[in-house]
């Protein structure tokens, strides 16, 4: 669990050099950069508000920056894994950072994503431009262009695949770690009368990685569930 801990952070700070790197590669002045906590897990941040002076072109350069960097480094810390330390818990990292990218991507408000969709296509919100064009369509003294059409179903299709499959990988992930806690506090029940400190400790080794992870879904799960009903998270 540390280990995983410690590269999340690592890859989430590299995403961030990346887009301090490409904004001072374009001409703009960053601000901090940092590590927080976002619940139980990393999360890095910079201020790179200086963004909304450069180029289009400019533009599109910092807000990839920071999955470039965090890819680039991912590979690094495969590689050295696959050839060298052949760590469990570093391949954790290395696929934790591939679905971390993949989340970030999907153009939803404040992640990469939305920042690139937004400055290469002017489009803040894809299922609302996509529900406006279909409503476009239906209306024959209004007309869209057919490029525009490509680009709003194009990034609607893939906005649903990349949405559908991480909660196929969460949904598998949750049951096994919700299945695996559940044999363990079986196990400890059973054992209950003869509790002992090294009884605890070895419920806790044995099943810690079981709790963050069902606890982390559960969490995500909360707070979008209060973004959508109340317009914010928790």
């Amino acid at each position: 669990i540390v280990w995983l801990l410690l590269g999340i952070a690592v890859v989430s700070l590299f995403h961030e050099f990346g887009h301090v790197s490409a904004l001072l590669h374009c001409g703009g002045i960053p601000g901090g950069i940092g590590i927080s906590m976002h619940y139980l897990l990393p999360k890095g941040w910079s201020e790179i508000n200086d963004t909304w002076r450069l180029s289009r072109t400019d533009c599109l350069y910092v807000d990839s920056g920071g999955v470039f960097f965090q890819m680039l480094i991912t590979w690094v810390i495969y590689a050295l894994n696959g050839s060298w330390l052949n760590s469990r818990a570093i391949m954790a990292v290395c696929v934790t950072s591939a679905q971390m990218v993949l989340i970030n991507l999907i153009p939803n408000a404040g992640s990469d994503g939305y920042w690139l969709v937004k400055d290469a296509f002017g489009i803040e919100d894809v299922s609302q431009s996509a529900k406006s064009m279909f409503r476009k369509s239906s209306d024959s003294s209004q007309s869209i262009k057919p490029n525009e059409k490509i680009i709003i179903i194009s990034l609607l299709i893939a906005r649903n695949i990349a949405l559908i499959y991480l909660l196929t990988v969460v949904i598998i992930v949750f049951s096994a770690a919700a299945a695996r806690l559940i044999q363990e506090i079986s196990s400890l029940l059973v054992e209950i009368s003869s509790f002992s400190p090294s009884l605890a400790c070895s419920f806790l080794s044995n099943s810690m990685s079981s709790v963050m992870v069902v606890i982390i879904v559960l969490q995500n799960v909360i707070s979008s569930i209060c973004q959508m009903m109340y317009g914010r998270r928790t």
